[in-house]
């Protein structure tokens, strides 16, 4: 991959000499979703898709607990370090999978556990051995 910055959250690495590995890596808190992850997360598949040395994108979580278990709940009491639910760049984020010049698929291992799935929907394929995917939602009486 080319020269890619220091990201806090997340690992990039380039595997197998043509894919590259984007990996949410905060397992501690089972790869919760922060605003940090996001904005890595748009700058490490920009750097990838247009990267002529790399064939394909594996997003994956770190450890084998969980993928992802959605947004953050501790970054600022839910609030998403100040920005709220509407201030991530979700939409982004899933355009640029969508859109990226590079087969994407997702590596889900463990649980992963979101309010809006789409996520797990864009990339091309996934490969789920140990998932256990699940859609968080509030119940009325």
């Amino acid at each position: 991959m080319t020269e890619a910055p220091a990201f806090e959250d997340i690992l990039d690495e380039k595997r197998d000499s043509r894919a590259a590995w984007i990996v949410v890596n905060r397992p501690k808190l089972n790869n919760a979703f922060r605003a940090e992850i996001m904005e890595e997360l748009i700058k490490a598949f920009q750097l990838a898709g247009y990267d002529k040395s790399i064939s394909s994108i594996v997003l994956t979580g770190a450890g084998d607990k969980a993928f992802c278990t959605g947004g953050d709940q501790s970054a600022h009491e839910g609030q998403y370090d100040g920005r709220g639910i509407v201030g991530l760049p979700i939409d982004e984020f899933q355009l640029i999978i969508r859109d990226v010049p590079k087969p994407v698929i997702a590596r889900v291992n463990g649980f992963a556990i979101s309010v809006r799935r789409p996520r797990l929907r864009s990339p091309s394929a996934r490969s789920t051995p140990t998932a256990r995917i699940s859609e968080a939602s509030v119940r009325r009486y």
